[in-house]
């Protein structure tokens, strides 16, 4: 069969409705970079990055860690999503202080080692799959800050958090159960301790298929370090045998953890779902490990 009746074959296959093709996408994280004020970040002159700044308030508890929605995409009724690979992005820094400039500038290192952290802080990752959001128990918050949300339902990047009723901005969202992330996990991929796929070298493939109506949404729970409190590697540790981020923590020893970011890519389409993939379904409590 030569080229022209192959395309004619598969024009009839799409017409007659007996083939319907798949739509393969990238699901990112997407913040404002506060770093970037004044000067843009594209022909827009906007301040858009890839990568949420984690607040830089240490975390009291394992209750007051910070709860941060990296990004989500829905799948409507009657649609399969089967999740292929992941990226996870971690950063360490300081704030330097310019003499005579006013400002600060920062200072900051992508982590690498997959179970560094500090030693009082970490974060933890979890895809996760949300039932259909139900908007009726929405909180609104007239001075909810750029970059923050209250709504646990959504799929857009934000931290996530309860207004402080005694005024004064927001304070850390407490996490459902104790810290768990809400949902149901996504197979061994709903609570995820370590670096496995890092951000620029993620090569994880794999097939986890999910029903829709059912949304996917990545997440990480953050244990902010205090720098005054933790701690620190000694100044006079030999560099052979350090990681790159002990190094780092040598330099800076006020460092803490700056930004965070994360992304998932997916195949969106009709019945997906075979004997050979697991499937995972949003029937779920929410909070369900």
């Amino acid at each position: 069969m030569d080229f022209e009746q192959s395309a004619k074959r598969f024009l009839r296959s799409i017409l007659s409705g007996s083939r319907e093709e798949s739509s393969y996408m990238e699901i990112s994280s997407h913040a404002r970079d506060p770093n970037k004020n004044g000067v843009g970040t594209s022909f827009y002159n906007d301040a858009g990055g890839t990568f949420l700044s984690i607040p830089r308030a240490p975390s009291t508890s394992n209750e007051t860690r910070y709860l941060i929605r990296l990004c989500g995409w829905p799948i409507p009724p009657g649609r399969s999503a089967r999740v292929q690979s992941l990226a996870q992005y971690v950063e360490i820094g300081d704030f330097l202080q310019l003499p005579n400039q006013g400002g600060l500038y920062p200072v900051r290192r992508q982590v690498f080692a997959p179970n560094w952290s500090f030693t009082d802080g970490d974060v933890l990752f979890g895809l996760r799959v949300m039932p259909t959001p139900y908007y009726q128990n929405v909180i609104f918050d007239p001075l909810q800050p750029e970059g923050y949300s209250t709504n646990i339902n959504g799929t857009s990047s934000g931290i996530l958090y309860l207004p402080n009723k005694a005024g004064g901005g927001p304070v850390p969202y407490v996490p459902l159960n104790g810290g768990i992330f809400p949902g149901s996990p996504v197979g061994d991929l709903g609570m995820i301790h370590d670096l496995r796929s890092v951000w620029g070298q993620n090569k994880m493939y794999f097939n986890y298929t999910v029903d829709g109506p059912a949304q996917i949404v990545f997440y990480a729970s953050v244990k902010q370090t205090n720098p005054a409190t933790r701690v620190n590697i000694p100044q006079s540790a030999p560099a052979p045998g350090l990681s790159i981020e002990d190094l780092f923590l040598q330099s800076y020893p006020n460092a803490i953890y700056t930004r965070v970011g994360g992304s998932f890519t997916m195949e969106i389409g009709p019945s997906l779902r075979t004997a050979n993939f697991r499937d995972f379904h949003p029937d779920g409590p929410i909070g369900d490990p």
